[in-house]
């Protein structure tokens, strides 16, 4: 039996979908809850990103920035995939 060449780039592409995945549900948890201590716990969300900066060059104008907002299910959801590739995967 050959042996698997792992691709580091699936894995970087399951973190990043599972972020995505994970806040949509999140916010959707948050919409669907009452309000209270929950709901709260599911709509805060900490964005790490690089700040929105312009390049404004004579010909053409240029806007750069990328910003991800990580709330709590997103954290859980990240794990859950990553240790279900890791399960199927690895």
């Amino acid at each position: 039996m050959p042996l698997r060449r792992k691709k580091p780039w699936i894995f970087i592409f399951i973190i990043i979908l599972g972020a995505i995945v994970g806040s949509a549900f999140g916010q959707i948890l948050g919409i669907i809850l009452p309000e209270g201590a929950v709901k709260k716990v599911f709509l805060e969300s900490l964005s790490v990103g690089i700040p929105e900066f312009h390049l404004n060059l004579a010909i053409i104008s240029l806007t750069f920035g990328l910003t991800l907002k990580v709330n709590l299910v997103a954290i859980i959801v990240i794990i859950l995939m990553a240790y279900l590739l890791r399960w199927f995967y690895w």
